[in-house]
């Protein structure tokens, strides 16, 4: 059970980990989506719902075949709905003329404010692409294109047809008419005026079946025509609730359309609401993602895995990236976090020298020579003097001299010269950091392999052995050239490190690999930039 528990807080914090790590992605894809939605809310015209209720007697249901268009409609589909009835050209036609509806140009009023800025441009490249369509079309199919009037009108009606929808109550003969328009006097307008010229169409057609049995005297049909008459004479938005309905097939509005005040869309609360769990959501999936996919070490128990070693300890992360040589000497005197990580490590491996007799050891880094220059400082500082160890750090890194320049050490020449043959190892100086001694690599012009594989070197390394209890030599990188493998054969254990989210797996097992054929006492690794995105207080409390 409490091993279950322990994987449960690991896996935990791993989750919380991985979101504040991540937080600046998560944040931005909140925020894009937040965007994403105040643009569309901005750029969507509003639109406005309104109904009217129709009841439709048994009789009306049968339609006869008295208009071509409708003959056609039963031809083709031989269940025909009031819907099909009422969204037919018979009645649309006549609801645009009379309302006028191809001749609108009040949408620009009703656009928001960002679609005011951003649609003029919008029309004037979609009108440009049309202009090139016609006139290609024209030119390979010698089509004339409709007249300007005839194409509006036909666009308001396929517009009013798409903005109508037809719904019957279950299990009874009322209907409702929903007209969606941006305008909401208009979606009201037609919304009665459809019902109005169905009402006229039904009229109409009982006039006709009347005609065809009785003649065109017959005082019904007489009575039918002027109900017609009356409909056709009301104005477009005179109500026609409430009239009186005739013959044995009728249709009457029981409830007429009225203002909408509330546009149906955009839902701008729900619309920010569903976004900002979307854009959480989004965030957090792609944060998980990218960790997924990113196949570098991340966390030291990860380094163990890979490097069947200890992780020693791990180092927090500490400034920016090109900040971690400035003030070392500053940084590991000052009391916290840093210089408690170094101090975990330096009893590790202080233990490690004194029960193995170790007198030399090497920090390499896998990838970062700026790395193991900053550990290899810092423990041979505390070495000399937390632990009283006579303790000297040896810089073989001459490919890329960071050190010196890091703790300004005055003439670091001299120990390329040394190697070089060119001056005495008596003539050697070294800085000093308390009771550190410090030989830092200097700029070179020589190839750097021949100065560690020289006897020079083996005299300097043996001189430096029989004078102090410890030598800590700072080596490049592996995966930058030989020099570390070289050096560790003088040396009596190695200490490799590597920062978080910058060694791919692949990389560390490889160097581990040639370390491990080659037999060399690797005493651990050191895992450097740790990051420690949880909050102290959550941290502690999962």
């Amino acid at each position: 059970m409490p091993a279950e528990y322990n994987q449960n807080i690991i896996n935990m914090r791993e989750i919380l980990r991985v979101i504040f790590k991540k937080k600046w992605l998560i944040f931005t894809v909140f925020l894009l989506s937040l965007i994403g939605a105040f643009v569309y809310i901005n750029m969507a015209v509003p639109v406005y719902e309104a109904s009217t209720k129709i009841l439709i007697s048994s009789a009306r249901k049968n339609v006869a075949p008295y208009n071509t268009e409708l003959d056609a409609i039963r031809r083709a589909q031989p269940n025909v709905t009031q819907g099909e009835v009422i969204r037919g050209s018979i009645i649309l036609d006549e609801v645009v003329r009379s309302l006028q509806l191809d001749l609108r140009e009040d949408k620009v009023e009703f656009y928001p404010r960002l679609k005011k800025i951003v649609q003029p441009a919008i029309d004037a490249t979609i009108k440009t692409l049309k202009g090139i369509y016609t006139s290609i079309k024209m030119a390979i199919l010698g089509t004339q294109s409709k007249p300007v009037e005839i194409a509006k009108f036909d666009e308001a009606v396929d517009q009013l047809r798409s903005n109508i929808e037809v719904d019957q109550v279950e299990d009874s003969d009322v209907f409702f008419l929903t007209v969606t328009d941006y305008n909401p006097q208009y979606a009201s307008r037609i919304a009665n005026q459809i019902a109005k010229e169905y009402i006229i169409f039904n009229l109409q057609e009982q006039i006709l079946n009347l005609q065809t049995r009785y003649g065109m005297l017959h005082p019904k049909i007489l009575q039918l025509q002027e109900a017609t008459l009356n409909l056709k004479s009301m104005g477009v938005d005179a109500p026609i609730q409430g009239f009186n309905a005739l013959g044995l097939a009728t249709v009457k509005v029981v409830e007429s359309a009225k203002l909408p005040y509330q546009p149906k869309t955009p839902k701008q609360k729900l619309i920010y609401i569903l976004t900002a769990i979307a854009g959480l959501l989004g965030g957090l999936s792609l944060s998980f993602v990218s960790i997924a996919i990113d196949n570098t070490l991340k966390n030291p128990w990860e380094l163990e895995e890979v490097a069947k070693l200890p992780v020693i300890g791990s180092i927090p992360r500490r400034g920016s990236s090109g900040q971690r040589l400035d003030n070392l000497t500053d940084k590991i005197t000052q009391k916290g976090l840093y210089q408690s990580s170094y101090m975990r490590i330096a009893d590790h491996l202080y233990m490690a020298v004194k029960d193995k007799k170790l007198t030399g050891l090497l920090f390499a880094d896998i990838d970062d020579p700026v790395n193991s220059s900053m550990n290899a400082f810092n423990l041979a500082y505390l070495f000399a003097n937390s632990y009283n160890l006579k303790t000297v750090l040896l810089d073989a890194n001459f490919r890329n001299p960071v050190l010196a320049n890091a703790l300004s050490v005055a003439k670091p020449e001299n120990l390329t010269k040394t190697l070089a043959g060119e001056i005495s190892l008596k003539e050697l100086q070294f800085a000093k950091y308390q009771k550190l001694d410090v030989l830092a690599a200097g700029p070179s012009d020589g190839n750097p392999l021949l100065y560690l594989t020289g006897i020079e070197f083996s005299n300097l390394m043996s001189k430096l052995k029989q004078e102090y209890q410890l030598v800590v030599i700072n080596g490049p990188s592996y995966t930058q050239c030989q020099d570390p493998f070289i050096v560790g054969r003088q040396t009596d254990g190695i200490v490799i490190s590597l920062r978080e989210d910058k060694v791919k797996r692949e990389v560390a097992q490889s160097i581990f690999k040639l370390l491990s054929d080659e037999e060399r006492n690797v005493l651990g690794a050191i895992f450097n930039d740790r990051s420690h995105p949880i909050p102290g207080p959550i941290y502690r409390n999962v």
